[in-house]
């Protein structure tokens, strides 16, 4: 069972499609550890596509898609935002001492990892692709 959610570039967005999230799985009867893994998954992505992919003010619209199988979760997130492959384009710095760091940032995709047990990015078409699966 697919189902798609649409929302607008602006931060506020997540706090929406997070309840949407939870209701969708009670209805699909996926676990509360689950529904908060996928929380902070999507939420980190959708965080960092927000506030670093578009160049301009204009109104964008994010695509996530849930695909409840047997035994996984799919979740793709697409958006019109510049290519940027959060899997090869950037590793945090997680030897140096945080206080002797020159940037901080960069832990959401650490995360993401963490919570996954896949992900996949793509550029097709002009757009970002970025796929999580996780296992029930």
């Amino acid at each position: 069972m697919k189902k798609r959610f649409f929302l607008k570039n602006r931060l506020g967005e997540i706090k929406n499609l997070i309840h949407d999230l939870v209701e969708f799985g009670n209805v699909h009867s996926i676990s509360d550890d689950l529904v908060d893994s996928l929380h902070l998954a999507i939420d980190e992505v959708l965080t960092n596509i927000i506030s670093y992919a578009y160049d301009d003010d204009a109104e964008h619209t994010i695509v996530v898609t849930i695909d409840v199988q047997d035994d996984r979760l799919i979740i793709e997130i697409e958006d019109d935002g510049k290519a940027f492959d959060p899997i090869k384009d950037y590793r945090p710095d997680t030897e140096t001492p945080f206080y002797e760091r020159d940037e901080i940032g960069g832990y959401g995709i650490l995360i993401v990892r963490r919570l996954m047990d896949k992900f996949f990015y793509r550029r097709e078409e002009g757009k970002n692709r970025f796929t999580m699966i996780k296992y029930r």
